[in-house]
């Protein structure tokens, strides 16, 4: 999987996604909001070598107030600063924060979230893990190379 972020604004995310599964590639620009629900896609077919876009209606629950990037910049502030942490990728080593947020919702589930970050790369974001305690789960996942040459190919983002 290849996850790129191409543009940032105060309510909006695009990325580049690419996926290649038993050599069969997949090629998608999303644009989501700061909860990462999809609000448009576009997607790349390799064969026709047409880009089909797809709008996605966000939900009208009164509950469901979309995060801004503000909401996100609060999440990492001193308090839930854990300590400092080196993680390689590829050849080079990144001073990164490592940030440790505990939510708790309506129904007393534990869920942590953790992030590894430096303002040495484009995202920020090194590594992240996101751990359920009732449902004993994580996921887990950290860059493998950084590049610098990506592109917003299709959206009109």
């Amino acid at each position: 999987m290849e996850r790129a972020l191409l543009k940032r604004t105060k309510d909006r995310l695009l990325f580049k996604l690419g996926y290649i599964r038993k050599n069969e590639e997949s090629h998608y620009e999303v644009l989501t909001d700061y909860d990462f629900n999809i609000l448009e896609i576009w997607v790349y077919d390799i064969e026709s070598k047409k880009v089909y876009k797809y709008t996605y209606e966000p939900s009208n629950s009164s509950n469901n107030k979309s995060r801004t990037q503000n909401d996100y910049q609060q999440m990492f502030i001193q308090k839930n600063l854990v300590n400092k942490e080196n993680i390689k990728i590829g050849s080079d080593t990144y001073s990164c924060d490592h940030y440790k947020i505990v939510y708790k919702d309506d129904k007393g589930n534990e869920i942590i979230y953790e992030f590894w970050l430096t303002d040495k790369i484009p995202g920020k974001i090194v590594k992240y893990k996101f751990s359920d305690i009732k449902e004993n789960s994580y996921l887990e996942a950290t860059i493998v190379s950084v590049r610098y040459n990506y592109k917003i190919e299709w959206s009109d983002f």
